[in-house]
């Protein structure tokens, strides 16, 4: 199941993928079917909400320590997490509060 939610995390948020993050639920809709790719979100959109907890944009100097202070503030609480998950959600968090 991990693998699954990293894949669409991957997929939702764009990494890796887009330039920009995208955000996409049509995505996951279209990849996982309607009631899959619903469970899906719900679960990434939660991972997201519980990231953004973050103040890393309160204290960060450049992109790169946004990033890296984000990142280690969600692993604090999710210690076992892949870290494509957190690296994906750190992206996004850093072009939100570039």
């Amino acid at each position: 199941m991990d693998n699954i939610i990293k894949q669409a995390v991957i997929m939702w948020t764009g990494y890796h993928l887009k330039s920009l993050p995208s955000r996409d639920d049509d995505v996951i809709i279209n990849n996982y079917g309607y009631i899959k790719g619903k469970e899906l979100l719900q679960m990434i959109k939660g991972l997201e909400s519980e990231f953004y907890q973050s103040k890393a944009y309160q204290s960060a100097g450049d992109l790169k320590l946004l990033y890296e202070i984000s990142k280690n503030d969600f692993i604090k609480n999710h210690p076992n997490i892949d870290p494509e998950i957190s690296e994906a959600f750190a992206w996004c968090y850093s072009f939100d509060y570039k």
